[in-house]
C-alpha cells in the first residue's frame, strides 16, 4: 500500500499544470490593460499596446515622451505566436452591409503594431489573440474600455 502511495504521488507531482500557457498569458495582458485604463481614468493619462509577434508592451505618455510601464516578451519562448487585430470602420461596414469579411493585408511578422487605449473615447476595439500549445486565447478591448477574455 505504501509503494502504491508513493507511486501516485509520483504520477500527482508530475501531472501538467492544470493553467494553461495561452491562458495565462492572456490572463496577464488583460489585468495590465485594466491597470493602465484605471490609470487612464484616474489620471487623465494617455496609454498604447505595442505588440510584435513575440512580445506586448504598454507604454504610457509623459512629457518626455512615450515611457514604458509593463511589459511581457517571454510569450514566444514558451512556443507562441501573437497578434494584434485592430477592428476598422471599413471591416465593420463591409461585414454589416454584404456579411463578408474584406481579407486583410498580409503583414510583415515582425512588426509592432500599436493600439491607443483611451477610456474616453479615443481608442478603437481591438483583439490581442494569443496562440499556444494549440489554443487559441483572445483579449478583447472595446473602445469603452471594456476587457474581455475569451477561447476562440
Amino acid at each position: 500500500m505504501a509503494i502504491l502511495a508513493l507511486a501516485a504521488t509520483l504520477v500527482v507531482l508530475n501531472a501538467p499544470p492544470t493553467r494553461n500557457a495561452g491562458r495565462s498569458a492572456a490572463t496577464d495582458l488583460a489585468e495590465a490593460l485594466r491597470t493602465a485604463i484605471d490609470s487612464a481614468i484616474i489620471t487623465g493619462a494617455v496609454y498604447r499596446l505595442e505588440i510584435d509577434a513575440q512580445s506586448w508592451r504598454i507604454d504610457r505618455l509623459t512629457s518626455d515622451g512615450w515611457t514604458e510601464q509593463n511589459k511581457a516578451s517571454d510569450f514566444a519562448a514558451r512556443g507562441g505566436l501573437l497578434r494584434l487585430e485592430i477592428d476598422d470602420a471599413a471591416q465593420s461596414n463591409r461585414l454589416a452591409l454584404t456579411g463578408e469579411r474584406a481579407r486583410r493585408p498580409e503583414r510583415n511578422a515582425e512588426a509592432v503594431t500599436t493600439a491607443l487605449l483611451d477610456p474616453l473615447g479615443g481608442a478603437g476595439a481591438f483583439d490581442v489573440l494569443f496562440d499556444i500549445e494549440g489554443e487559441q486565447w483572445a483579449v478583447a478591448f472595446a473602445p469603452t474600455g471594456a476587457i474581455k477574455l475569451e477561447r476562440r
